[in-house]
């Protein structure tokens, strides 16, 4: 998948401005692991790829941190390359909205 294909498939799924949608394509093809760049080409052709991270599913971290796939795909990035921070950044997120983890 191209870097401009992932970018409209994130700007069409997210928040995201232009900018940041080719900066995270960028990212994702480019740095992120293969198992979480498979999953983000998955994501960005309708799929719904059954990946998981310390335990948390993308769904998971998605409903916690009342994101969507993409942002909760970048959370999952966090939590693989450093566990702690990850799990810290989800934390707050899901208090602010009065949730824990499951």
């Amino acid at each position: 998948m191209r870097t401009i294909e992932l970018a409209n498939a994130i700007l069409r799924q997210g928040s995201y401005t232009r900018a940041a949608a080719v900066s995270l394509a960028w990212r994702i093809l480019n740095r992120y692991p293969e198992r979480l760049r498979e999953a983000a080409i998955d994501l960005a052709r309708g799929g719904a790829p059954a990946l998981q991270v310390n335990e948390l599913s993308l769904e998971d971290v998605r409903d916690m941190a009342q994101v969507g796939s993409f942002e909760a795909l970048e959370l999952l990035e966090i939590m693989e390359e450093d566990p702690a921070a990850g799990d810290q950044l989800l934390m707050r997120l899901a208090r602010h909205d009065g949730r824990g983890r499951p």
